[in-house]
């Protein structure tokens, strides 16, 4: 009988034994199996996707800068747009619109008020024609249409895209809203009722290109302000505040903290910009006084009051600016603004300026320098 030894080694079938040498079968046998994915092991896998995150990580920062540049270029030509309507409507009138006009009447329901925006005016030349025949019919309304406020006026109600910034937050507001409008110079009183145009437009004031003796290049026609967005300051302003703001405006930095407004303050119901069709300051103005997306507030009342109105935007850091001459500047937050805590110009310093041929030049800087049409200000060795 034969015996097999424990110590036999294996063969191939061939008698040919292999001494020291181990087959890849017996390798799997002696091993126990690594966990694999598709072929591959999960330590590479997880390897695999540490790299992934760490590339989006990487490159999610420029795509955000990116679609940010894309739409501030988008809101850059928007405003170059609305310029472009501007001197066309100056060809075709000889003249600027005012920032707030309209008709007036005793009898209420047969008039605006005389708070319709420049904005209505521009419907034509921003390719709004249909909008524009609409308002100037005014069906069983008035010519030109009734109260801003009245949201029965379906004109009122509706969103004009040339107004629009692309990013500006949706709104619920039952009226059209507006990111481009006119800048008054830095004044802060009789605003709706100004004996001296300060700025390029003014309330019921017509102006002229011939005006601006400071030069096309050199004024701020128009900007973008922002829209209501809960208590965020560059969309919003505050209401009945006291007079002590109009003479030192720098104090309205303590009225909120982090861009956001202090909850105990009274804010107004549309906001910025809430309503394209209202001229009034609160709604559709603003001054060169306090740099870009800096507080804004209405003194003794709710929306047609004097009061300090800041320009402000969606973007970061800063805001576009409409040049008298239709170029679009993007001007930062930290833009050279003077001493807020000076007083502005007011009317009967003006007013004494005018009669003795004076000039008197903004406190506020750069930016009140940019914002005055015809304060002796040159602002060629500033840009």
């Amino acid at each position: 009988m034969t015996t097999k030894s424990i110590f036999s080694l294996p063969s191939d079938g061939n008698h040919n034994h292999h001494f020291g040498l181990i087959t890849p079968a017996m390798n799997n046998r002696l091993h126990h199996h690594r966990p694999t994915v598709n072929g591959l092991t999960v330590l590479e896998v997880i390897g695999g996707i540490v790299i992934v995150c760490v590339l989006l990580a990487l490159l999610l920062p420029n795509v955000r800068n990116s679609r940010e540049a894309a739409l501030r270029m988008s809101c850059s030509n928007q405003l170059k747009q609305i310029g472009l309507a501007l001197h066309n409507y100056h060809y075709a009138h000889k003249q600027l619109p005012a920032a707030m006009g309209g008709t007036s009447s005793l009898q209420r329901g047969s008039s605006n008020a005389g708070r319709l925006s420049g904005l209505v005016s521009l419907l034509p030349f921003v390719e709004q024609q249909a909008v524009w025949e609409q308002v100037v019919q005014a069906g069983e309304y008035p010519s030109m249409g009734p109260e801003p406020w009245d949201d029965r006026y379906a004109p009122w109600s509706q969103q004009i895209a040339a107004y629009q910034c692309p990013l500006a937050p949706s709104t619920s507001s039952k009226f059209g809203f507006t990111n481009y409008t006119f800048c008054i110079g830095d004044v802060s009183e009789q605003i709706h009722q100004p004996n001296v145009v300060r700025g390029v437009f003014a309330c019921g004031r017509n102006t002229r290109f011939k005006d601006i003796r400071d030069g096309l290049s050199n004024t701020v026609a128009m900007g973008e302000i922002g829209n209501l967005s809960k208590r965020s300051v560059p969309g919003q302003f505050v209401t009945g505040q006291p007079a002590s703001f109009l003479t030192d405006p720098g104090s309205a930095s303590s009225l909120h903290q982090e861009s956001v407004y202090a909850d105990e303050l009274p804010l107004s119901e549309l906001g910025r910009g809430g309503c394209w069709a209202d001229g009034a300051a609160g709604v559709s103005l603003f001054n060169t006084i306090l740099p870009p997306n800096s507080p804004s507030l209405a003194v003794g009342g709710l929306e047609a009051v004097d009061g300090v109105y800041s320009i402000g935007s969606q973007h970061e850091n800063g805001t576009h600016i409409l040049m008298a001459d239709g170029a679009v500047i993007f001007i930062t937050n930290t833009i050279d603004a003077g001493d807020p805590h000076q007083p502005p110009p007011t009317p009967s310093d003006l007013d004494a300026a005018d009669l003795e041929a004076g000039k008197v030049k903004s406190p506020y800087g750069l930016w009140g320098a940019m914002g005055t049409a015809d304060a002796g200000e040159s602002l060629l060795d500033d840009f």
